[in-house]
């Protein structure tokens, strides 16, 4: 007997401008509201390996930044034609890819979630050599099962 589906954590980073994973996004998203009684709650793990860009950040400085990561949250979130839970930015400041999967890993045991729908930048070759995957490594690393969206996923009707 399988269980029903109630909760989908849906994780992204607010700072993709990759046009056609947002709509499959959408798409996803309200395919899945379609269940009866789903929610969809929008996750972003803010470590201190992703900010890079402005200098190494510890915890107390991760604080510092978090009213931006907010505040373009907030704002992808309102590009968006759905209905979505409260957004939750998740903090991790452990300097690590591995520790913001486990970040992300625990607060979707913690909120029970029963899917988690991840975005992808579908990088290939020398990009993803040096990048990496989250979602991979996530995929490998999830007990709870993964669907994800990419540039290239194939709209959904």
């Amino acid at each position: 007997m399988s269980q029903q589906m109630k909760k989908v954590l849906w994780a992204f980073d607010p700072y993709t401008d990759i046009r056609e994973t947002w709509d499959r996004s959408q798409e996803a998203v309200k395919a899945l509201q379609q269940g009866d009684g789903v929610t969809v709650q929008p996750v972003y793990v803010m470590g201190a390996d992703q900010l890079e860009w402005v200098g190494h950040l510890e915890a107390p400085q991760l604080q510092s930044i978090k009213p931006y990561v907010q505040k373009a949250f907030d704002s992808r979130l309102a590009q968006l034609d759905v209905t979505l839970e409260d957004a939750v930015i998740l903090e991790n400041d452990q300097d690590s890819r591995n520790s913001d999967i486990e970040t992300l890993l625990n607060y979707a045991k913690k909120s029970q979630a029963d899917l988690l729908l991840i975005n992808t930048h579908a990088r290939e070759g020398v990009e993803r050599f040096f990048m990496g995957s989250f979602a991979e490594t996530l995929a490998l690393r999830s007990q709870i099962p993964v669907l994800f969206v990419s540039p290239k996923s194939k709209e959904i009707k």
